[in-house]
């Protein structure tokens, strides 16, 4: 039976798992089989199979998702602190394993200082890992306290842990990757293979791919393809060039892999999207919100105050990798986040930001969707595309205050914008 402080145990996965959420105990995972992508905080981690992440109470983890197809295999130990215990410290850790409390002080140190906080141990520490993780459901408690202040301590001494080789180097290549990414878009038509991106980068094509991976979420390829759509938008948007010729100009083989890719990204042909751009390009009033400071954002002329409201619109977010963008209502923001790739609420009356379902599966970049908020009673709600992404309880009477739009390393292009069905008159600040 297992320990009232102690859990373990072994668990599989394929691409999608858990929604972030904030620890309230310590715990270490380490990847059996697969690979993965996790995020701590908000940072991405790339972790291989014998690779241990520790997480540490209070922390936000950004959920389980294998990066392939393939079975994830994970084995997991959990140490449950006494209640109230809000973060790890090395009275909570005595307490939780009945060890020395200088002992256990000493431990809760040297795991605050892991940056990252992934290890790779060596073979017998990794054995004891499983061991603990697979049999320790039918373990004594002594022994469960035992043989995990012993990987503990074997994970805090330095000659047992081995950095993986890729954290070496991270810093500097990871650098020259993210150097030579942000000078793409700018050279996306040129004839690219993925050993001249390699190259361009001064890495080997493995290693650019990891690291590109890493700071996209997409393959080089893809990614590519990405920025390449991305320029064959703006050209069908505001030029009378022909399909084939933008396909050209944007460095596709033929028109016929242009609108193929296209369609992936966009879900329909380019000549559907330039209909679209020039039916929206005929509607009065539309806005468009840089997204290169903080400072533009469109705040409505009338504010929002106790009781009912519905504040609705339509929208277009030009880019939905590492960037970002929110619809203000007093001191709360509902907003769509390209580094973690969802939607996320926060403010005074929401606390720390809160994440919600992929905005991949509701949204594509360069094109309009709904959106409406909206509180009934004592209920607030948020609609993207017709479904709901979050409700939670609201105070009917209290007053919302500004009502608005703020990019951030994004653009937003406004089609409509009205609270209680009434045009909400945005005035633009900092455009």
């Amino acid at each position: 039976m297992n320990s009232s402080f102690i859990q373990t145990g072994t668990s599989t996965t394929r691409q999608s798992g858990s929604q972030p959420r904030r620890m309230s105990s310590l715990v270490l995972y380490r990847i059996a089989k697969g690979r993965t992508r996790w995020s701590i905080e908000g940072d991405s981690y790339l972790l291989r199979e014998g690779d241990i992440l520790i997480l540490l109470p209070g922390q936000i983890f950004g959920g389980v998702e294998s990066s392939e197809s393939a079975l994830l295999e994970l084995e997991w130990i959990e140490v449950r602190l006494c209640e109230g215990s809000k973060r790890l410290t090395g009275s909570a850790l005595a307490r939780a394993l009945k060890c020395d409390s200088g002992d256990a002080r000493l431990l809760v140190q040297r795991i605050l200082a892991f940056d990252p906080p992934i290890l790779r141990p060596k073979e017998l520490l990794s054995r004891s890992f499983q061991q603990l993780a697979t049999d320790g459901n039918a373990a004594s408690d002594i022994f469960l306290r035992t043989s995990m202040l012993q990987i503990l301590v074997g994970l805090s001494a330095e000659d047992l842990s081995e950095p993986s080789s890729d954290m070496a180097v991270r810093t500097d290549a990871e650098s020259d990757v993210a150097l030579f990414l942000s000078e793409l878009e700018s050279q996306c038509e040129e004839l690219w293979t993925l050993e001249s991106m390699a190259a361009g980068a001064g890495l080997k094509r493995s290693r650019f791919g990891f690291f590109c991976r890493k700071l996209t979420g997409e393959s080089p390829a893809v990614y590519l393809n990405r920025l390449r759509i991305r320029k064959s938008r703006k050209l069908l948007a505001e030029t009378d060039l022909s399909v084939t010729d933008i396909a050209f100009e944007c460095g596709f083989s033929s028109s016929q892999y242009f609108a193929k890719t296209f369609r992936r990204f966009q879900g329909h042909e380019p000549t559907h999207y330039r209909r679209l751009a020039q039916e929206v390009s005929r509607v009065r009033g539309v806005k468009y919100l840089k997204g290169n400071s903080a400072k533009n954002a469109a705040f409505a002329k009338v504010e929002v105050g106790a009781g009912d409201f519905e504040i609705t619109g339509e929208i277009m977010l030009d880019r939905l990798g590492d960037t970002a963008a929110s619809l203000e209502f007093g001191a709360d923001r509902f907003g769509f986040d390209g580094r973690e790739g969802r939607f996320f609420v926060e403010g005074g009356t929401f606390g720390e930001a809160t994440f919600f379902d992929r905005s991949a599966d509701l949204i594509r970049e360069g094109e309009y969707f709904p959106f409406a908020l909206r509180r009934r009673g004592k209920s607030l709600s948020m609609e993207v595309n017709g479904r709901q992404i979050f409700s939670v309880a609201d105070e009917s009477g209290r007053a919302v205050g500004k009502v608005g739009l703020r990019p951030l390393r994004n653009g937003i292009r406004v089609q409509r914008f009205e609270i209680d069905g009434s045009n909400a008159g945005l005035r633009i600040l900092g455009s």
